[in-house]
């Protein structure tokens, strides 16, 4: 569990949509593939509560950009087409 907080016309990631599972908590429909993101639109700082387990088998897909995060022997950040990205 994290407070963060986020200054003016900031976002707090790229827009993404990840998978659920039972016992996860999400702010956004479950199992929708639709990206979401918070963006602070105001002239204010924004500071909210991120609940998350970063579990081994989250799966997390970024439908805007050539990027996939997935769980399991290849767990990490890849291409779409399962290619890593050099470090």
């Amino acid at each position: 569990m994290s407070i963060l907080k986020k200054p003016s016309a900031s976002m707090s990631s790229l827009l993404h949509w990840m998978t659920l599972r039972p016992g996860m908590v999400a702010g956004f429909p479950a199992g929708v593939a639709d990206g979401h993101h918070l963006v602070n639109k105001t002239a204010e700082d924004a500071v909210y509560l991120e609940v998350g387990t970063r579990t081994e088998t989250e799966e997390c897909f970024y439908p805007d950009i050539d990027l996939h995060y997935g769980p399991g022997d290849e767990a990490g950040y890849r291409h779409k087409d399962g290619t890593p990205y050099d470090d």
